[in-house]
């Protein structure tokens, strides 16, 4: 799940090094690079919410309450 975003986000920042865009091209890469982004904030922000869940789990001795 992590890793897609991420290597998309790599393929794009090759794909911009080595072409010269012009401004439809460039405003296409910065929507996908948005997206792209968007999708990995929501990934980290669950992981996030998973960490939190089970580090009170583990402050409350495993019961989970």
């Amino acid at each position: 799940v992590l890793r897609r975003p991420v290597t998309s986000l790599l393929a794009l920042a090759e794909l911009i090094e080595s072409d010269d865009l012009d401004a439809g091209e460039a405003q296409y890469y910065i929507k996908y690079i948005k997206g792209v982004s968007e999708e990995l904030e929501r990934f980290t922000r669950r992981l996030h919410d998973v960490y939190a869940h089970k580090s009170e789990i583990i402050r409350n001795g495993g019961s989970g309450h």
